[in-house]
Order: C-alpha cells, then sequence, then structure tokens
C-alpha cells in the first residue's frame, strides 16, 4: 500500500542517514578539489608576472654564467649583457639575495675588463645590500673587493679604510680564512706604500691566522 512505502523509505533514510550525509560530503568534496585545481592551473595575474619574471631572471643568471666561464673578454661582455638584464628582473620580484648574487658576478666581470668604476658602483650598491641582509660575511668580501679596486687606482688610504672595516667584521664574526685574507691585502698596501716594518707586521698576522687553521 501507499502507507507501506512511505514507512519504508522512512526507515531507509533514518537507517541509512550516515552513510547518505558521507556521500553528499563526498560528491561536495570532489566538487571543491575539482574548483581549486581550476584555480591553481590559472594563477592570478601578478602571481602569474612574478613566476615568469622569476624565470626570465634565472635564465638570463644562467647564461651570464655560461659565458663568465669561458674567461675572454667576449665571454665578460656577454655575461654583463646578461647580467644587466637578470638585476632589474630580480629587484622586480624583491629578491634581495638572488640581486645580491647577480650584483656581485657583474661587478667582478666589470672589474676584469678593467671598467672599475662601474665594479666599484656595483660593489657599493652590493654592499648597502648586503648590509640590509644582514649578511655580514658577504659585506666583509665585498668591502676586501672595494679595497683592491681603490688601491688599483692609487687610493691607498680609501683601501685601507675598508680592508680595516672588513677586518673587524672578519673577527667578529670569528672567520679566520677571511681575516687572513684582509691582514695580507693590507700587508700589500703597506709594501707598496715602501712602509716594510708595517707591511711585515701585518703579513705576520695574517701568516698566524692561516698557520691557526692548520695551513702552516
Amino acid at each position: 500500500s501507499e502507507f507501506s512505502k512511505k514507512t519504508m523509505n522512512q526507515t531507509f533514510f533514518s537507517q541509512n542517514r550516515s552513510l547518505i550525509i558521507l556521500l553528499n560530503l563526498i560528491c561536495l568534496g570532489l566538487t571543491l578539489n575539482t574548483t581549486n585545481q581550476t584555480l591553481a592551473i590559472t594563477p592570478p595575474p601578478q602571481i602569474a608576472q612574478q613566476n615568469q619574471n622569476r624565470d626570465s631572471a634565472e635564465k638570463a643568471f644562467r647564461q651570464g654564467m655560461e659565458s663568465y666561464q669561458k674567461g675572454t673578454i667576449s665571454g665578460f661582455k656577454d655575461a654583463i649583457a646578461s647580467w644587466e638584464t637578470a638585476l632589474p628582473l630580480w629587484q622586480t620580484i624583491v629578491d634581495a639575495s638572488q640581486s645580491a648574487v647577480t650584483l656581485n658576478f657583474l661587478s667582478l666581470a666589470y672589474a676584469n675588463l678593467g671598467q672599475f668604476s662601474k665594479a666599484l658602483k656595483g660593489y657599493q650598491q652590493l654592499l648597502l645590500l648586503t648590509q640590509t641582509l644582514k649578511d655580514q660575511q658577504t659585506e666583509a668580501s665585498t668591502l676586501v673587493a672595494i679595497a683592491k679596486i681603490e688601491a688599483k687606482l692609487g687610493n691607498y688610504q680609501k683601501s685601507l679604510d675598508g680592508l680595516n672595516q672588513s677586518l673587524a667584521l672578519w673577527q667578529k664574526i670569528k672567520f679566520k680564512t677571511g681575516e687572513a685574507t684582509a691582514l695580507n691585502e693590507i700587508a700589500l698596501i703597506y709594501f707598496n706604500l715602501g712602509e716594510s716594518k708595517q707591511a711585515i707586521s701585518y703579513y705576520n698576522q695574517a701568516l698566524q691566522s692561516v698557520n691557526s687553521l692548520g695551513n702552516s
């Protein structure tokens, strides 16, 4: 009878309510997952542009490394062109670490070509960036690089000032290899200035730093 059918349906839904709810949730979950997958495939325009900029920057940086490793004048020039392309892209996506790496190689390439003013400009930018990143090891290395160029240009006092700043940082972070490098560079400047006594003093300090590493 109609009443019996209605009673049976009510009994079925009552007994299987949990199963029905579970099936509905599974269907809902499948719908949500499908929607999420669609959203993941189509990221917002801003994120898509950032990803494109990153891919372009990475490609340009790799091309620069390949050119630089040739060790030729044309290789250095090609490397500079690639890194000049990569740098603003890193800056656009606010990747300070990769900007720092690119600036370092860019400045080194300019220095290898004897374009010291451009090398110094790059290293000065890098120096500010390392201070922002609180990367004292790279900051100290950059100070040494700047000091070497200043020495080549005959700016010995500027060079000594930078090396002394570098030395203080190496000592602060207890990095003996860097400390020895700075001391040795200071010794070389004093030799160039004809101040042998000072030069020997710094050279001996550098030697002590090296020996403390077991490299006697």
